[in-house]
C-alpha cells in the first residue's frame, strides 16, 4: 500500500525515535448523500468511524460499536 500523506500533530516530534504501528479499521457509512465522519476531540481532525484492531479481533468485530451504560 502506498503512503499518501503523513500528519504530525506534535511540533517537536522526534522522527528518528521509536516507531509504533497499529492496525486500524475504518468504515464508510452512507445515508443517501451524507457521509458519517467523527470529529476527534484530541486534535480536531475528522475521520471515518472505526478504531484500533486488537490482537485476535476480526476486522468486523473492530467496527462493532459497544455502548457502556
Amino acid at each position: 500500500m502506498e503512503l499518501l500523506k503523513e500528519i504530525n500533530h506534535k511540533e517537536q516530534l522526534n522522527k528518528k525515535g521509536r516507531l509504533i504501528t497499529r492496525e486500524a479499521v475504518r468504515g464508510i457509512i452512507l445515508d443517501n448523500e451524507k457521509v458519517l465522519m467523527i470529529l476527534s476531540t484530541e486534535n480536531g481532525d475528522y475521520k471515518f468511524p472505526g478504531g484500533g484492531n486488537e490482537i485476535g479481533e476480526t476486522k468486523e468485530e473492530t467496527l462493532i460499536i459497544t455502548y457502556v451504560w
